[in-house]
């Protein structure tokens, strides 16, 4: 496999993460930065379905897509490094997802 498509996937990999801690920096300034009070249920409502759940859920399909690719093409794959680089930035996103939506239900 070409090296341009393994860079595609770090790409995606690294996006992930940035959007992740985007999303958890803005959920613990969001006072700051929104004027969400903390223990009021409409602004956080609002914040979430605006800003937290979108980011939280793109930064997961996009490690899940990363995941996918790197899994599937384990063998076509020649760059060892960008695999783990890859897997380590995607695995926590996912196994996070998953905790976190055991501990709503």
């Amino acid at each position: 496999m070409s090296s341009r498509k393994q860079n595609w996937d770090l790409g995606l990999a690294i996006l992930s993460v940035l959007l992740l801690a985007t999303a958890l920096f803005l959920n613990y300034y969001r006072y700051e930065f929104f004027g969400v009070v903390p223990h009021s249920a409409p602004n956080n409502f609002w914040f979430n379905f605006t800003y937290f759940i979108p980011l939280t859920l793109a930064s997961f399909l996009f490690s899940v897509i990363a995941f996918s690719r790197i899994i599937g093409n384990w063998k076509i794959r020649v760059e060892i490094r960008k695999k783990v680089i890859t897997l380590i930035l995607t695995i926590p996103i996912i196994v996070m997802f998953f905790l976190r939506l055991f501990t709503l239900f």
